[in-house]
């Protein structure tokens, strides 16, 4: 039941589109492009953006594929990056298709994770919004009745329990690894579990809850090493294994299991 829950980015992107960031200088867009590749005809909408120097690729929340080029880039170019990228991109069809066929319908009885708990949400229609654990059941009040607002709820209430989570945890591991991190960000990245700053922030992904506990331990030992060792050296790993051995099978869930998909 889990893995119908969970759904996960993907996290093998090519440069790309991990180079993509807002670019306010749109000049032209060509919807509707085709060009032929291995597997058949490719359709994709082509955005020419005066600041950009590399192609970019994307597929948007509703499937269509967004190749973003500078002004000067030639059609040549563009379908060339199309044809050396193809597998990522059937790839990202099919996460997509994926993603969509795991979406569960949110309603009484839906079986959220938690930790290494599963809770059973329950609709109540009393007048309060409140959000409260008895007996193994997540009670939502207020009626809620469209799936916009039950996800802003559930999300608010997951995000408020992964910072006392987060925290108790960042403190314990703290003080066996000697660091104390400045700050704590809770995130819902799409790209990331969690990252650290030069600063001493910790910014963790509130998806982790639905992670056994030991995963979550994982990420936060993972973000204080970092403090010792600002890299991925061996000395890093090393590190890591000496307060989680079993690090590898944590990566290993966290490679497996993928993000809600409400």
């Amino acid at each position: 039941m889990r893995a119908r829950i969970l759904d996960f980015f993907e996290r093998n992107a090519p440069s790309a589109e991990k180079s993509l960031v807002r670019e306010p200088l749109v000049h032209m867009v060509s919807k509707s492009l085709r060009v032929l590749l291995t597997e058949g005809v490719l359709e994709y909408d082509l955005v020419r953006v005066r600041t950009r120097k590399r192609v970019a690729l994307r597929v948007l929340e509703d499937g269509r594929l967004e190749v973003r080029v500078g002004l000067r880039t030639s059609m040549d170019q563009v379908e060339r990056v199309l044809r050396e990228q193809e597998a990522w991109i059937r790839r990202q069809y099919a996460l997509g298709k994926e993603r969509k066929e795991s979406q569960i319908a949110l309603g009484d009885g839906t079986l959220l994770p938690f930790l290494d708990e599963t809770f059973i949400l329950t609709l109540l229609s009393s007048a309060d919004h409140q959000v409260r654990l008895c007996s193994g059941r997540l009670e939502v009040g207020g009626g809620v009745g469209d799936r916009v607002g039950l996800v802003a709820v559930l999300e608010q209430w997951y995000r408020a329990q992964a910072r006392s989570h987060f925290q108790a945890r960042l403190s314990y591991w703290g003080e066996q690894i000697g660091y104390q991190h400045q700050q704590l960000e809770i995130r819902g990245q799409k790209t990331r579990w969690g990252s650290c700053s030069s600063s001493g922030t910790i910014s963790l992904n509130w998806h982790l809850l639905w992670a056994p506990s030991r995963v979550v331990d994982y990420v936060v030992v993972h973000e204080l090493c970092h403090f010792v060792h600002r890299n991925h050296s061996p000395l890093f790993w090393a590190l890591v294994a000496r307060y989680i051995p079993d690090f590898r099978e944590c990566r290993q869930w966290l490679k497996g299991h993928y993000r809600a998909a409400w």
